[in-house]
C-alpha cells in the first residue's frame, strides 16, 4: 500500500535540459517512487530561468503521473532573483553564499522519514540542509561532483580555463581586462567562503555520499574520512547501454564532424576544444565541430564571438539541448 511506504522528501532539479545532473535526478526519482512515498522540493536556481522551466514542463508532469509530489521550493529575495534573471550573473548564488540566511523554504507541512538532497549544487545542498534542520529527519546528500576544490592547484587550473574563456570571448581589450580581473577576484576570494558554507551545510547531513572516491579527494583529504564513496563509482545504466547499442546498429555512415563531449561551458574545456579544432580544421577542411547542450543567450553570444575570433564561422554547430537518444545518434554518427 502507498501509505506503508517510507516518506522521503527529496531536493533536486529533475530537468534533463540542465545537463547530466538533471537527468540523474530525474532517473533517481523514477526509481525512488517505486519504493518510497516520494515528495520533491525544487531548489531556487531553476526559477530564474523561465525558458528552462517552460521546456521542462513535460518532465515534471511525467514525474507527477508516476506519483512524485512537488510539495515546495526554496527562494531568495525577489530583487536578487530579478537581478539574476536580467544579468545572468548568478547573483543569487553569490549573495546566498555570503548570507545563507536569505534563503527561505516554502513547503507543505508534513513529517518525513528521510530527507535526500540529490545534487552537489549550492541551491540543493543548502535547501536540503535547511529542511533537515527544521524537520530533524535523517538526511543524506549525494555529491556527483566536488562542490568545492581543496587543492589550490586544481582551483588555479579552473581559473586558467575561465581566463581563456574571457580572452576568446572579449569585445575589447578593456573588456578582457575587466572580465579577467573579475574572474580572478571572484574565484580566489569566494572559494574560501564557498568551502566554509558548504562545510557548514554538509555538516547538517547525517550521511554524505560521493558517487566516486575522486569527489572526496578533490574536496580535500579530510573529506575522505567524512564521506561514504561509491567505489569503483557509477557507470551507464543498462537502459542507456541498450539504447546506445540500438542507435549504433542503425548508423550506416559517418558524418563529417566531431562532437564536443561535455556541456558548452568553460570548465568543461570548451575554449581549449575550439583552439584544438582550429588546428584540426587546417588539415580537414570539410570537418565540423558539433556542440550539444543547452546554452543561455548571454553565453551563446560570447560563443559566437569566440568562433568568429578563431575564424571558425560555419565550422562550429551549436545544437542546443537534444534528447538523450538523439545525442547518442549524433555521437554514433560522428568521426570522433
Amino acid at each position: 500500500m502507498e501509505n506503508e511506504k517510507p516518506r522521503v522528501l527529496t531536493v533536486g532539479t529533475p530537468l534533463p535540459a540542465t545537463g547530466g545532473g538533471g537527468l540523474r535526478v530525474l532517473r533517481s526519482l523514477e526509481e525512488y517512487v517505486k519504493h518510497f512515498d516520494t515528495s520533491l522540493v525544487l531548489p531556487w536556481d531553476p526559477w530564474n530561468d523561465r525558458e528552462l522551466l517552460k521546456s521542462s514542463v513535460g518532465d515534471l508532469r511525467r514525474l507527477g503521473s508516476l506519483g512524485v509530489k512537488i510539495v515546495g521550493y526554496s527562494r531568495a529575495p525577489r530583487p536578487l532573483s530579478t537581478l539574476d534573471w536580467l544579468t545572468g550573473l548568478r547573483i543569487v548564488n553569490i549573495a546566498t553564499l555570503l548570507a545563507p540566511w536569505l534563503v527561505k523554504v516554502e513547503r507543505a507541512g508534513a513529517s518525513w522519514d528521510a530527507v535526500v538532497a540529490l545534487h552537489e549544487t549550492w541551491d540543493a545542498v543548502h535547501t536540503g540542509s535547511l529542511i533537515a534542520r527544521e524537520t530533524g529527519a535523517p538526511c543524506m546528500v549525494l555529491l556527483h561532483d566536488p562542490p568545492f576544490y581543496g587543492s589550490r592547484e586544481r582551483l588555479m587550473n579552473i581559473v586558467k580555463a575561465l581566463l581563456l574563456w574571457r580572452e576568446l570571448g572579449k569585445t575589447s581589450e578593456l573588456d578582457a581586462i575587466m572580465e579577467k580581473a573579475k574572474t580572478v577576484a571572484y574565484l580566489l576570494s569566494l572559494n574560501p567562503v564557498r568551502r566554509r558554507r558548504f562545510a557548514e551545510a554538509l555538516g547538517r547531513y547525517k550521511l554524505v555520499v560521493g558517487v566516486t572516491r575522486a569527489t572526496a579527494v578533490e574536496m580535500g583529504g579530510e573529506w575522505e574520512g567524512r564521506m561514504v564513496c561509491l567505489n569503483p563509482g557509477v557507470t551507464l545504466d543498462p537502459g542507456d547501454v541498450q539504447l546506445i547499442s540500438r542507435v549504433k546498429a542503425k548508423v550506416r555512415e559517418k558524418g563529417e564532424y566531431i562532437v564536443f563531449g561535455g556541456r558548452p561551458v568553460a570548465d568543461k574545456g570548451l575554449p581549449e576544444a575550439l583552439i584544438v579544432f582550429k588546428a584540426l580544421s587546417k588539415h580537414y577542411t570539410g570537418l565540423k565541430l558539433v556542440v550539444t547542450g543547452r546554452v543561455r543567450p548571454r553565453v551563446k553570444w560570447r560563443l559566437g564571438l569566440m568562433v568568429r575570433r578563431l575564424g571558425l564561422e560555419g565550422r562550429v554547430v551549436f545544437t542546443g539541448f537534444v534528447p538523450r537518444e538523439e545525442r547518442f545518434r549524433v555521437v554514433a554518427s560522428s568521426r570522433l
